[in-house]
């Protein structure tokens, strides 16, 4: 062991330090090194201010640097060094068993980045309650996978339902908006709030938890399903459309900067497409944005009246679907749009009113309308089905396909429509090209009249973009 001399070697020793200096063997605290760096750092460094915000560590520093910090921190300024303490637990298998090396070598993160990607690793960190131990395994990576596909799934449905919407020319004013889009924008507010308070909680997983529940129910089951009509089969500066266009834009914007902290690689690459049509420029990022704000008018009187009237209506949806259920076991449909619902009420209700009016996307009657008209409303009805059950035919084939060539496709017309009513004869054929749209269309006349050129040029796309 080194002498008293040995250590003092060097040192500028203060000349009032009394002569019989002895070097002591008893331990003060093996944590009193970093439980004085609060002292060393926080109270030295001008960028940085003591207390610290937040002691971030594990539970076993109850008993270690958190307690050696409060110490010394008590000792020499009579209060805590910090404003906050957050504890986590420790990373186990799915068994919840401590990961020993003794079980083999574990892996790495880097290995997960690497089999998963860094947002999807990301992601399960933020999904897992911090506050017990973390469990960890690949079953646990795949289903965090499944909810990030669902995120880049409805991400490319908004982005690819904006490709014609010009904000600044197109946008519709909130209070002109349909009822289904009043009721996203209430909806994305409730987001904002949730996400705010579990994140100033430091309760990720509550936010991780409120996006995937907003992204798999409130956007794909709910509001993209029903606003699919619209956007796939009306003109293109239908008042319908632009509404729902609107409501896709605020709602996205607000969208991504919320799972910016969490998957921030896919929300910069989807803000730059959003913003520059391009993967990620350096004139806007995500990152450089402020936290999303509730505009006053999304929850105004209209918007809950709004919010209120859809939730009603997805109650009568719950109960359509028994019926429907029984009608698809009984093998009587295949799918829920080889059915016409229709719901009867009386005119002067004011909710029945309001739909009545809107009744362009459903089949909604007044009970006392002659039977001529309903006859004409059913007409429509079936039109509006058959045009529609050709894209749902159309999306099946080509799963792959990119939103704006299937807009592109719907702009064709009945010519589509006519084609992919053939779906099963199409499906029989093993390599499907555009010699085999040739032979369909010649075959069926589905043309009409139209320009073949136009047609087989979009055709064309879509069997590449199948293909794909």
């Amino acid at each position: 062991a080194s002498s008293v001399e040995e250590v003092l070697a060097g040192a500028p020793v203060p000349a009032a330090w009394p002569k019989d200096v002895r070097k002591g063997t008893d331990t003060l605290d093996v944590w009193i090194d970093s439980g004085s760096s609060h002292l060393a750092v926080c109270a030295k460094h001008k960028d940085l201010h003591w207390p610290a915000d937040l002691y971030l560590e594990g539970s076993d520093q109850h008993r270690g640097w958190f307690q050696s910090s409060l110490w010394t921190a008590i000792a020499v300024k009579g209060s805590a060094p910090y404003r906050a303490v957050l504890t986590h637990g420790f990373v186990v298998n799915e068994k919840r068993q401590k990961i020993s090396k003794s079980d083999g070598k574990p892996q790495t993160a880097d290995d997960y980045v690497k089999k998963y990607g860094a947002d999807i690793v990301r992601l399960w960190v933020a999904s897992e309650n911090y506050q017990s131990d973390i469990p960890l395994s690949d079953a646990i990576f795949e289903t965090i996978s499944n909810q990030y596909r669902s995120m880049r799934n409805s991400l490319r449905y908004q982005l690819g339902n904006l490709y014609d919407f010009d904000a600044a020319q197109h946008a519709v004013p909130v209070e002109k908006m349909t009822a289904i889009d009043r009721w996203v924008l209430v909806e994305t507010a409730k987001l904002v709030r949730e996400v705010t308070d579990a994140c100033e909680r430091n309760e990720f997983h509550r936010a991780a938890s409120a996006l995937a529940g907003f992204t798999t129910g409130t956007l794909s089951a709910t509001y993209h399903n029903v606003v699919k009509d619209r956007l796939y089969t009306t003109a293109p500066d239908d008042p319908m459309r632009r509404s729902t266009q609107t409501a896709i834009d605020i709602v996205l914007r607000s969208y991504l900067k919320l799972i910016a902290p969490f998957v921030p690689f896919t929300a910069d690459e989807a803000w730059s497409h959003l913003n520059a049509k391009s993967e990620y420029t350096d004139a806007s990022s995500v990152h450089l944005q402020d936290w999303p704000a509730i505009d006053a008018r999304w929850e105004d009187a209209v918007g809950l009246a709004a919010h209120a009237a859809v939730a009603r209506i997805q109650a009568l949806a719950a109960q359509v679907n028994v019926p429907m259920e029984r009608l698809r076991q009984d093998k009587k449909i295949g799918q829920s749009l080889e059915a016409s619902v229709v719901v009867t009420g009386d005119a002067a209700d004011a909710d029945f009113a309001d739909a009545l009016a809107d009744g362009s996307e459903h089949d909604i009657h007044d009970a006392d309308a002659p039977d001529d008209e309903a006859d004409e409303g059913d007409s429509a009805q079936r039109e509006d089905v058959a045009a529609l059950r050709g894209f749902k035919a159309l999306e099946q084939i080509f799963p792959g396909l990119e939103t704006d060539v299937l807009n592109a496709a719907m702009g064709v017309g009945e010519h589509v429509v006519n084609l992919v009513e053939h779906e099963r004869d199409i499906r029989d054929v093993g390599d499907f090209d555009v010699q085999h749209v040739d032979v369909f269309i010649d075959a069926e006349q589905c043309l009409q009249g139209g320009e073949r050129n136009e047609d087989r040029g979009i055709l064309g796309a879509i069997t590449a973009a199948g293909a794909e």
